[in-house]
């Protein structure tokens, strides 16, 4: 009873610090896993988790692979202190067996989130006088990418959630998400961050496929982004120009500098990483190898590719950055299991057509669709993407 009142504490206090709080995050993300070793029956977790297990690890492979890159050591001890977010399985296997534990998350998590927005509004008044415009983008606890990303996440959820209830109107939990909802979808509007809004626009369109119940919410979020992107110039801009890219003697050129960047640090990795294929330059050890790189090539190369917000520690793409930094190997060891787990859930909708994986299906393309722009699987960002892998459940576990 003792370790079980630990754990629940622990449990409450890292959902409430997820958004809030980064250091409490990080503190008691550590303390979960720890527990989660404790409580975990180990025989079970080997012979029936075996994707869990696998997942799991991953940790000592990212570890391993470390000691055998350029960084050596250092980056062995660096992944293993710094990337400990796969061990998340662990925990995620103790709460889903666990109805009181669910709720303690869920309730959590929605007052860490409603925190959160309050201070996105609070930021947008004090900071910007209320006023928005092209160039605002109101950041929370967390920096404005990572705080997007959270945003059009939750926004996803919620939505799964109302959908979920069979009638939002009459329960006061009802009304509570609702008005969460539309805290959420405003302080999404107010971060003005465009990865998130396509990542959101294209979870959405796989619930459609996935759960088509979706559509009596589809109306009025559709109609509440609409007012949004029509009155904010600068947030309906910064969506269009996504799809601003076009081919140039063979190179994908853009006029958007973010987009340029992005571009020329995919094309610079792709040349870097087949330097070190096999085990990459070490976790976030890439500055020096990548200096390196392109002092040995011509000035024209430099010219062409490094002067348009380029960037030397990572290259703005979960996938490339995982293969410069830590090889083929554990690139496609990681990116093997995302693929057999999104199969797996799959064909369990496909029996079953539950809101439950439904949701996880559209939660796992949100994060899929992010990792081709941000480096957010070797980030705290990973935290909410690791456990989707494993969860299973029913309906009521969404609501």
């Amino acid at each position: 009873k003792a370790f079980v009142l630990i754990w629940q504490v622990v449990l409450g206090l890292f959902c409430l610090s997820f958004l809030i709080f980064k250091s409490g995050f990080q503190l008691f993300g550590d303390l979960l896993i720890l527990l989660s070793m404790l409580g975990l029956c180990w025989k079970s977790f080997f012979f029936q988790e075996k994707l869990a297990f696998g997942i799991f690890l991953l940790y000592p492979t990212a570890i391993i692979c470390g000691l055998f890159s350029l960084g050596s050591l250092h980056s062995a001890v660096h992944v293993a202190l710094a990337w400990p977010w796969l061990l998340m399985v662990l925990p995620t296997l103790l709460v889903m067996a666990r109805p009181k534990d669910i709720r303690i998350v869920k309730y959590c998590l929605a007052v860490s989130l409603a925190i959160a927005c309050a201070k996105s509004f609070y930021l947008f008044e004090n900071d910007f006088g209320g006023i928005f415009k092209g160039d605002v983008r109101v950041p929370s606890f967390w920096d404005i990418s990572r705080w997007g990303l959270f945003c059009a996440l939750a926004l996803l959820f919620l939505i799964a959630a109302l959908t979920g209830l069979k009638k939002v109107f009459s329960s006061k939990i009802g009304w509570a998400l609702l008005f969460l909802t539309l805290m959420d979808l405003g302080s999404l509007i107010l971060a003005n961050n465009r990865g998130p809004w396509l990542a959101f626009g294209v979870s959405i369109l796989f619930f459609l496929v996935f759960y088509p119940k979706i559509w009596k919410w589809m109306i009025p979020v559709v109609l509440l982004t609409a007012v949004a992107l029509i009155s904010g110039k600068g947030l309906s801009s910064r969506i269009s120009s996504i799809g601003a890219v076009e081919e140039r003697q063979g190179d994908l050129v853009s006029k958007d500098r973010s987009n340029q960047g992005r571009l020329s640090m995919w094309k610079v990795a792709n040349d870097f990483y087949k330097e070190q294929p096999f085990f990459g330059t070490g976790f976030e050890n890439s500055v020096q190898p990548l200096t390196d790189f392109l002092n040995r090539q011509t000035e024209e190369y430099r010219q062409k590719y490094i002067l348009v917000e380029f960037s030397y520690s990572d290259q703005h793409s979960s996938i490339l950055t995982m293969l410069v930094q830590m090889g083929v190997i554990f690139s496609l060891l990681f990116w093997g299991l995302v693929f057999f787990s999104g199969v797996k859930i799959l064909q369990r909708w496909w029996k079953t057509k539950s809101l439950f994986d439904a949701t996880l299906l559209s939660a796992i393309a949100f994060h899929l669709i992010l990792c081709f722009f941000y480096t957010s699987f070797l980030s705290f960002e990973v935290v909410s993407f690791i456990p989707l892998l494993v969860m299973r459940g029913s309906n009521d576990v969404t609501t």
